[in-house]
């Protein structure tokens, strides 16, 4: 028997498969955990090993990964079925128009990123997370930074995180990482922006701080100067701070983990108490439409055109 063919019969080890795949070693450990699969031997050495024809099978589920499906749907997909969910995407990509399709290579490019940074956050891999951060920031600009990094990953890590495929450490890790890396890039604006500035809070129990970094950051790219009283603020301490800082608006982001009662109630109360003439602004998942006097803007362009239009 020659060398080759021994080496086959013996398997591959899971950093040759890693490596012939495109997918990170600790995802592959998790898949096989969770989902079975792929499914692993042990040498009589002891050494774990992977059927070489697993790597063929794992190419197709990394590329149906980057066409939109789920760990979950993919892991233990056999090569028939993955095939299957390739067609259909092709089949879609064929009756796209030409700038659909060059959206969607975008968009899967930019999935490519997207999965660095969640393998970088499976492995509590805080150096890597950073270089990564820093890399697409210079390469992207602020707001593509946003768009096609911060969103999509933020709301990766919240799917796998409810799919059971990431721990509730992950999600603290990559939150506030990221948060962390946003507030030094906004911080660094802030100081040439103009004044008055804009109040940037949300309310109390809403512990979620990235909306009001995004918010924050928006601010001062519309040259604006911001003032961040933070998170979990009281409403008399919104109050008070506008009323001696007399800001532009006061711009509240709120998560949707908040109660929707009680922050409508919060929020027609703070209306009511705050200066007439101070906008107020609301963004977030669980931001309410509706409450008179109050701006609600959603997507983080329309506010930074918004900011950019104030007097």
């Amino acid at each position: 028997m020659t060398k080759a063919k021994t080496a086959k019969s013996q398997g591959v080890s899971i950093g040759a498969v890693s490596r012939e795949t495109g997918i990170g070693i600790e995802t592959l450990r998790m898949w096989e955990r969770r989902y079975g699969s792929p499914l692993s031997f042990r040498l009589p050495s002891g050494h774990r090993r992977y059927p070489e024809a697993e790597i063929a099978r794992l190419r197709l589920a990394a590329e149906a990964m980057r066409q939109g499906f789920r760990a979950g749907e993919v892991a233990a997909a056999s090569v028939e079925e993955l095939n299957m969910m390739l067609a259909r995407g092709r089949r879609r990509y064929l009756a796209a128009t030409p700038e659909e399709r060059r959206a969607g290579t975008a968009a899967r490019a930019g999935g490519d990123e997207v999965d660095a940074w969640l393998e970088a956050t499976l492995n509590y891999d805080d150096e890597a997370l950073s270089e990564r951060l820093r890399q697409d920031w210079s390469r992207l600009g602020a707001m593509r930074f946003l768009a096609e990094r911060a969103v999509p990953f933020l709301e990766r890590v919240g799917q796998n995180w409810r799919d059971g495929e990431l721990a509730v450490s992950h999600e603290h890790f990559a939150s506030e990482k990221l948060g962390d890396f946003l507030s030094t890039q906004w911080r660094l604006l802030n100081e040439g922006g103009a004044t008055p500035a804009l109040l940037v809070a949300s309310l109390p129990g809403d512990l979620h701080r990235l909306g009001l970094q995004m918010c924050a950051l928006a601010a001062v790219l519309g040259e604006r100067k911001v003032l961040y009283i933070g998170a979990q603020t009281p409403p008399n301490e919104i109050i008070r701070t506008a009323e001696t800082h007399r800001p532009a608006a006061v711009c509240l982001s709120i998560s949707e983990t908040m109660d929707s009662v009680v922050v409508a109630r919060t929020l027609r109360q703070l209306r009511l108490e705050l200066p007439a003439e101070i906008p107020m602004v609301v963004g977030g998942k669980g931001a309410p439409s509706g409450i008179e006097g109050i701006l609600r803007i959603m997507e983080l362009n329309d506010f930074l055109h918004w900011v950019r239009a104030i007097d």
